[in-house]
């Protein structure tokens, strides 16, 4: 745990987990699905029906850094981002994912539909003197690098917890994306298939260490970490040159 300081302000403490990504078939996905469930209880965000909708609109630079700071493998890197689920635009959160190799961190604050409209043309200036210091680190950063709508991601999320350990394994498909910022809370918005029909996203994220019997569910799933994210697999849609692309599969 430690705390993070951008300028004289002083953000929240944070701690961080390991986060984990694999690309599995259906096969595997029904495998896992079922000895999860087993063991992990379903997250409190579920659905009756198991999971929940996730939209997101990233944020970037004029220049595109956080993209192409992923492309170029760079371990430590960020991403602000506006989050909602279900299509209810009661509850939206601003984040800031931090990555450092294979661990990360999250920050978050709430937003209202008002001021996330205001982000998306450009008006930053609510967040000045805003009562959460991730708004007002994202005022000043805009301040000097004019952030941007870059990309929106929708997905179907499972999410199960293990809460002895604070273990977390999430299902994600159906990764879709929109080239429009003005689609954000539109329902029925116009989205561009990323993933394949039989593919599923697989996350894993865990505190110091996961458990032994976590790892033998596990067991089944190719080992190779995936490297890329939803936000550049997304994001390859708007490229304009060949060498920005990161192949996804």
């Amino acid at each position: 745990m430690c705390i993070i300081t951008f300028g004289r302000y002083e953000l929240e403490s944070i701690r961080y987990r390991t986060e984990l990504k694999y690309l599995i078939n259906t096969k595997e996905f029904i495998t896992l699905r079922s000895g999860i469930s087993a063991i992990f209880k379903r997250d409190s965000n579920s659905l009756a029906q198991g999971g929940y909708r996730i939209r997101s609109l990233y944020f970037d630079d004029v220049f595109n850094t956080d993209y192409f700071t992923k492309l170029s493998g760079t371990l430590d890197r960020k991403k602000y981002r506006v989050r909602f689920y279900n299509n209810d635009s009661s509850f939206i959160r601003m984040e800031k994912k931090v990555k450092k190799n294979l661990s990360s961190y999250k920050l978050s604050a709430p937003l209202t539909k008002e001021q996330t409209l205001r982000m998306v043309e450009g008006d930053f200036e609510f967040m000045k003197d805003s009562p959460y210091p991730l708004l007002r680190e994202i005022y000043i950063y805009n301040s000097s690098r004019l952030l941007r709508p870059s990309v929106i991601t929708d997905y179907y999320r499972e999410a199960f917890v293990f809460e002895p350990m604070n273990v977390r394994i999430t299902f994600d498909e159906d990764l879709r994306t929109g080239l429009l910022s003005d689609d954000l809370f539109n329902p029925d918005a116009a989205l561009i298939p990323v993933t394949g029909k039989h593919q599923t996203i697989l996350e894993v994220k865990y505190d110091a260490t996961l458990p032994d019997i976590a790892k033998q569910v596990l067991s089944c799933v190719d080992k190779t970490v995936m490297s890329i994210s939803k936000f550049t697999a997304c994001k390859r849609y708007m490229a304009l040159n060949s060498w920005e692309v990161e192949k996804w599969g």
